[in-house]
Parts: C-alpha cells; sequence; structure tokens
C-alpha cells in the first residue's frame, strides 16, 4: 500500500484503521440510482496519494501528508485522510496502471467521514512534476 510513498522516500504510513475503512467504503460503495447531480460518472477507486498544499502558483505550502482517493472522475476525484483538510488547492501524487499521475486540485468541500475526514475537488491541471522536492519532503 505504501510503495508509491516509498518512491517518494517517504517512509510514513497510512494507518491500518484509515485503509480499512477506504476498503470498507470502496467494498460498500452501491451504485447510486438517483437523479444524478454531477456531469461524469465517478469510479470507486482506492489508490495510496502523496499531497501537499500549493499556492496559486502550485508552489508547496505544507508538508506532504498521505491519503487514499475515495473515487475518481474525468474531472474531478474525492479523497479519505486523517487530518481536517485546510487547504483550498492541493497537488496530488499517484501511481496509475505504473504511470506515476501528478495533479493540482481545486478542494470544493471538506468535512467528517466517519472517524476520518474526507474531501474532494477538481482538476486544475496535469502536473509535469510533483511540486514538493525530494529533499523536500519533511520541510518545504
Amino acid at each position: 500500500m505504501s510503495n508509491v510513498i516509498e518512491q517518494f522516500g517517504f517512509t510514513g504510513t497510512l494507518s491500518p484503521e484509515l485503509v480499512a475503512f477506504a476498503k470498507r467504503q470502496l467494498v460498500n460503495a452501491t451504485l447510486y440510482k438517483g437523479r444524478q447531480r454531477r456531469r461524469e460518472g465517478r469510479f470507486p477507486m482506492m489508490v495510496p496519494v502523496i499531497g501537499v498544499a500549493l499556492d496559486d502558483q502550485n508552489q508547496p505550502v505544507s508538508d506532504p501528508f498521505e491519503m487514499v482517493t475515495r473515487d475518481v472522475g474525468a474531472t474531478s476525484v474525492g479523497l479519505i485522510h486523517e487530518d481536517p483538510m485546510l487547504h483550498q488547492r492541493i497537488a496530488i501524487h499517484m501511481v496509475v496502471g505504473g504511470v506515476d499521475v501528478d495533479m493540482a486540485i481545486a478542494l470544493k468541500w471538506r468535512g467528517a467521514l466517519g472517524p476520518f475526514y474526507g474531501s474532494g475537488g477538481v482538476y486544475l491541471a496535469r502536473l509535469d512534476h510533483f511540486p514538493c522536492q525530494m529533499d523536500c519532503l519533511y520541510v518545504c
């Protein structure tokens, strides 16, 4: 689960409780049968993610933190994390199908999700690289 994090030299790990909670969310997800508010479909997907808060110029303004995706769509992503999300804009790094993906995200919602926290946002841009340098993983 933490192989993505280890690729960056980040030794932190997601708590077993958060991983178990995310798995339950994925397994218990049901297809919504009512009127869809979103223009796009979202797909339940649990992928480990490294995040960092960004300023308006896509420069890191926080220490990196770990999350997992809850769902992924063509233009948006849902996330599960251990601490409240105070940021308006973040970058995420994930590996999907063996490909490194770095995205800038504008968070549109954030709140409690069971014993953890959830947030979701829209993709602003695909980044050429994760904005936090390798030697910056503990202090940006």
